[in-house]
């Protein structure tokens, strides 16, 4: 059990064991207070809140046309300029790691420049990852 404690100024979701007792005791000291008791199972601050039971409901994101099209649409450029993100490297960086020229690195990314197989498994070697997703 939660309430969503509404006071003048402060909104304050609270939960646990004895939160009844919590709630009697702010109501006692804040004037225009307003708590509402909602299941534990409910976010209290979406509008049109989804339960336990809505998710049986939801939809798989992965198995949508959306996500199929997003996918297709990252070029291995792309790709190569993400998992260099997610590492923090920079391509001066990655290049030292692979003996791949800092400037074809970044014409890769950029789709001026082809990633070949001996290259994909350079840069797979680096991110620890299969080198096809650079194909």
């Amino acid at each position: 059990m939660q309430a969503v404690v509404k006071a003048p100024r402060i909104n304050v979701t609270i939960s646990g064991r004895g939160i009844k007792s919590v709630v009697h005791e702010l109501e006692k000291g804040i004037a225009g207070l307003k708590v509402r008791f909602i299941p534990d199972d409910v976010d209290p601050w979406i509008e049109d809140p989804v339960t336990k039971a809505d998710e049986q409901e939801t939809v798989n994101p992965f198995s949508t046309a959306w996500y199929r099209k997003t996918v297709k649409a990252i070029t291995p450029g792309k790709r190569l300029d993400a998992e260099r993100f997610k590492r923090s490297l920079t391509q001066t960086t990655l290049s030292k790691m692979t003996g791949i020229p800092q400037h074809h690195i970044s014409e890769m990314e950029n789709g001026k420049r082809p990633i070949g197989k001996e290259t994909a498994k350079k840069l797979a070697a680096a991110f620890s990852v299969d080198y096809r997703v650079f194909l």
